[in-house]
């Protein structure tokens, strides 16, 4: 019985172990290497983050990838699963073709990152938003005894016939609310939803993108990460085709008389389609829901094209469950490396269970957000 973890520090090794290893692993519903790739290049040159993988070998056999971005922030060296801030959720890279750890060698694991960590002079690595497991496979990194922020992502499986879903779903108010939002938006001209084909109709979705969210987020009295020239670099790497295969990063849009008026997108990969980002036109979210109309195309394209899952991640789940009515947990966990990390984890981790309790009271949460607000305005 033996499990140890070895240090991948550059993407070259990483990307030769990634592609021998595929065939037998659990890829997430993101296509890791295109993420880690699009993160690298947008991320270590300019930005001076550092890439690193811890790689798990049980028995001398790779068992799991751990990807993670090392970066400096306030004097302290934080280690995070690799992602970015608009990431949905995370599970490590899994081998299926080996039997789950024991609890002796889920403690191995625990030492053994701990101490490449301690090598490497990180303070503490923050595990964000793991999938308690995906595809049937438990996320070992969630049996290392840590405490945890728990949370929900909302998701559908899919049908390949779109009529049995909504059949499924259009009972009652939602068949009623289904007609009306077509109805009123029929009512103010031609409209049309379809998904982005030519790089011309990328950019103009991608371009709407960035002219309504800001609008949004100023309006919700929060800042806007889209404006951040990194992110932008990213998404336009994800948004790029690679060799000449499908562009990873699905681009919708609802377009009246001409003009978009909503935009959305998601990751697809593994037949699951991630949902990442939308935006809608200020001036039309109190006339009609062209985001509730955008939402219900983009499930019919999802389940014309083989998509068996879709999800919409986590945040404000309101509109969302229109159409989404399942849920899977999500927990997000600190592991401290040095007596610094320990301290600042624990600030951080209680930090962040109180924002969750805040946003789940119907009593705070709108104070806050008038709060953010009023500070927008008097900026």
């Amino acid at each position: 019985m033996s499990v140890t973890c070895k240090i991948i520090e550059n993407l070259v090794d990483f990307r030769e172990i990634y592609n021998n290893f595929s065939e037998i692993a659990i890829i997430t519903p993101y296509d890791q290497l295109l993420w880690i790739e699009s993160w690298h290049n947008t991320h270590t040159i300019e930005y001076n983050d550092k890439f690193i993988c811890i790689a798990v070998y049980k028995n001398e056999q790779l068992f799991m990838l751990l990807p993670l971005e090392i970066f400096k922030v306030s004097g302290r060296t934080q280690a995070n699963l690799l992602g970015d801030k608009h990431a949905n959720y995370h599970f490590p890279i899994l081998n299926q073709t080996l039997e789950p750890l024991t609890h002796i060698e889920l403690q191995l694991l625990k030492a053994g990152i701990i101490q490449q960590l301690k090598i490497l002079e990180i303070d503490f690595i923050c595990l964000d938003r793991l999938l308690i497991h995906y595809r049937n496979y438990q996320n070992p990194l969630l049996e290392l005894s840590f405490p945890y922020v728990r949370d929900s992502l909302l998701y559908t499986e899919l049908p390949k016939d779109f009529n049995i879903f909504t059949q499924e779903r259009r009972v009652g108010s939602n068949a009623k609310r289904d007609r009306k939002q077509i109805a009123a938006i029929s009512k103010l001209g031609e409209w049309r939803c379809y998904a982005a084909e030519t790089d011309e109709e990328r950019q103009e979705i991608l371009n709407a993108f960035y002219k309504f969210k800001p609008k949004r987020l100023a309006k919700k009295g929060i800042a806007n990460i889209f404006g951040d020239k990194k992110i932008q670099n990213f998404i336009a790497c994800l948004a790029t085709k690679k060799d000449g295969t499908k562009y990873p990063l699905s681009l919708m849009a609802l377009k009246l008389n001409g003009t978009i008026i909503a935009v959305s997108s998601s990751l697809e990969n593994n037949s699951h389609a991630a949902g990442m980002f939308n935006a809608i036109d200020p001036e039309y979210q109190n006339i009609i829901h062209p985001g509730l109309v955008l939402l219900r195309s983009e499930i019919e394209y999802y389940c014309k094209n083989n998509i068996n899952i879709f999800d919409l991640g986590t945040g404000e789940a309101r509109y969302k469950r229109t159409w989404l009515r399942d849920e899977w947990e999500i927990r997000s966990i600190m592991i401290p490396i040095t007596l610094k990390g320990k301290i600042i984890s624990k600030i951080i981790f209680i930090k962040e269970l109180l924002k969750k309790l805040i946003k789940h009271s119907k009593i705070l949460w709108p104070i806050v957000q008038k709060i953010r607000v009023i500070r927008h305005r008097s900026q």
